[in-house]
């Protein structure tokens, strides 16, 4: 396996997020795929980050679950991953992703994870933020 390269990818500060709420605002990008709205992005959504993953040893991307009660995906999974070189996070230096929102639960290939059924999924490209619920 590569050594980690601190200057790509996530930076550590995004795994003190795993099992918090991020928000995902799609975007359009070369438009969407899969879900009824095509090809405009479903509307933005809260997300469980469940974990992040590392490819070739760069933290990539990361895996979880919709957690936005009446949105048509809540409950799906949600596969990210870096669309773009640099080193990003939540906060200060947001990124754009590469995602595809999934019913079916995820599985490894080569360490990239990828979603076990493929039929009713959709994808496209979003932004991916900290979200802080207010009281």
């Amino acid at each position: 396996m590569k050594e980690p390269n601190k200057k790509e990818g996530l930076d550590e500060t995004c795994e003190s997020f795993v099992g918090h709420l991020l928000m995902v605002h799609p975007i359009y990008g070369w438009g969407w795929e899969g879900n009824e709205e095509t090809p405009n992005p479903p509307l933005p959504f809260k997300m469980r980050l469940e974990r992040l993953w590392w490819h070739d040893g760069i933290r990539r991307g990361g895996i979880g679950v919709i957690e936005d009660a009446g949105h048509k995906y809540s409950g799906f999974k949600v596969i990210f991953d870096l669309r773009h070189y640099g080193e990003f996070n939540f906060t200060t230096k947001t990124g754009h992703y590469n995602i595809e929102i999934a019913e079916s639960c995820v599985v490894e290939n080569d360490k990239w994870p990828l979603p076990v059924v493929k039929k009713g999924n959709c994808g496209g490209y979003a932004e991916i933020k900290a979200y802080e619920q207010k009281n």
